[in-house]
């Protein structure tokens, strides 16, 4: 992880953390979300800025036919892995779209029991 301020305020090791404490992660999952935290694409950033400090998320943010809400609703997503996943979308939108069409993308980023 890098020593320097993400976008976001905080190194990637102390978001780590503070992800860690916030959402009772494990420390590697939590490492993972932290950098895909630091490296989000600009478009998402206002809408992840105000999650991170109001707990609100954006109801019109969307990539594609992919909603942030619906993610995290109709998809069971985190927050924090419904915005990896619109990155993601941003980034290869076939390939990210087939999978999340196909379910298989639930089993790595879905809520733990």
């Amino acid at each position: 992880m890098a020593d320097k301020a993400t976008w976001l305020g905080p190194t990637e090791a102390e978001l780590a953390q503070q992800i860690q404490a916030r959402f009772e992660l494990d420390p590697p999952r939590a490492a993972r979300h932290a950098a895909k935290v630091a490296s989000l694409n600009a478009r998402l950033r206002p809408a992840f800025k105000s999650f991170w400090d109001e707990g609100v998320l954006d109801a019109h943010l969307a990539v594609g036919n992919w909603s942030l809400v619906g993610l995290v609703s109709d998809r069971n997503l985190i927050p924090l892995a419904a915005f990896a996943t619109l990155d993601w979308l941003i980034r290869e939108p076939e390939e990210a779209d087939r999978t999340i069409r196909a379910g298989v993308h639930r089993i790595s980023l879905s809520r733990q029991p």
